[in-house]
């Protein structure tokens, strides 16, 4: 089987040094492509270069339009799809930068599905960020048609301001038009699209983005949305995923992150820190990875305060420009 991510600028391409360990370390009998565009950094190079296995295929989107841009991930996977397949793959397993993988999930491939979607019992029932894929003619043609669609909810304000909204069920353009081209159902797990069957999965199993316990099911970690402010900034968690929900699962990260790191550094004999690849372990956790509870609360508390200053800042300048 073969995964296939795609990258789009520095911002997330530090995150590939972790993500390819993983791989290379609970699931390298698997190959592995990623395409990638407008990454520069000098972590990128070095990471192509510890990783020969890996094949690395830049592209040239005109990703400087701004809807290009917001949807390169549906570009980068219509692309992978076509050219892995002329290549003779089809078991892909296509994922987002932002994830782990704990455990070879090639057994996945053995049930009846063409492309198979995770599913979880929360407002946004659907995440995109990884899915597994039998290629075949029919599959290429549903991915074309869900790009195209994606592509048509970006460019249209009323659609895109729908599909980023908390008040429907989608949380991002390419999962509206995913949603759309299904007819979804929170109770239907099958679906078939024109001849491409379509099978959902629990998200516990290969797509797990909630802050909870690891377990023996737990394949594929993603690590979306509010997890990226912690893992590259070094921030606090929120109201809705808190510390001691996520403790687990983020220590998971910076332990991974970190021995990658001394990977990466042993294959290249070159010295290089976890911030060139915009990845910051915070201060509140000591060299045994235990949480200080007192500075973690100093920093929320500081973190807290900004939000409420600026806001009231905010507000200032609004008033006076009425005025």
């Amino acid at each position: 089987m073969v995964f296939a991510i795609g990258v789009f600028g520095n911002f997330f391409s530090g995150m590939l040094h972790t993500l390819l360990y993983s791989i290379y370390k609970n699931a390298n009998d698997a190959e592995v492509y990623i395409f990638y565009q407008n990454i520069n950094s000098r972590a990128f190079g070095i990471v192509k270069s510890v990783f020969p296995r890996v094949k690395f295929r830049e592209t040239d989107f005109n990703l400087e339009e701004k809807y290009q841009r917001r949807g390169s991930k549906m570009l980068f996977w219509e692309l992978a799809a076509n050219e892995l397949l002329q290549q003779g793959h089809t078991n892909v397993c296509f994922m987002d930068v932002d994830t782990l993988v704990l455990k070879d999930i090639s057994h996945f491939f053995n049930e009846k599905f063409d492309i198979a979607f995770s599913i979880k019992n929360e407002k946004w029932p659907l995440n995109t960020g990884v899915m597994l894929f039998k290629l075949n003619s029919n599959v290429l043609s549903f991915m074309q048609k869900w790009k195209e669609q994606s592509l048509l909810n970006i460019r249209n304000p009323e659609n895109y301001l729908k599909a980023k909204s908390h008040d429907y069920p989608y949380g991002g353009p390419d999962q509206m038009a995913f949603h759309t081209i299904l007819s979804f159902q929170k109770d239907t797990l099958e679906y078939n699209v024109n001849g491409t069957l379509l099978k959902g999965f629990d998200s516990k199993f290969f797509n797990e983005t909630r802050s909870v316990r690891i377990t023996e099911h737990t394949h594929i970690i993603h690590y979306k949305g509010g997890w990226q402010k912690v893992i590259l900034q070094g921030g606090t968690f929120s109201k809705k995923r808190t510390l001691s929900d996520s403790k687990e699962m983020y220590i998971l990260y910076v332990k991974m992150a970190e021995e990658a790191l001394d990977f990466v550094k042993s294959k290249a004999d070159v010295q290089l820190t976890l911030s060139e690849f915009g990845i910051s372990k915070p201060s509140y956790l000591n060299k045994s990875y235990e949480v200080n509870y007192f500075k973690y609360s100093f920093i929320q508390f500081c973190a807290n305060s900004e939000v409420i200053i600026k806001s009231y800042f905010n507000s200032f300048i609004n008033k006076v420009k009425k005025f």
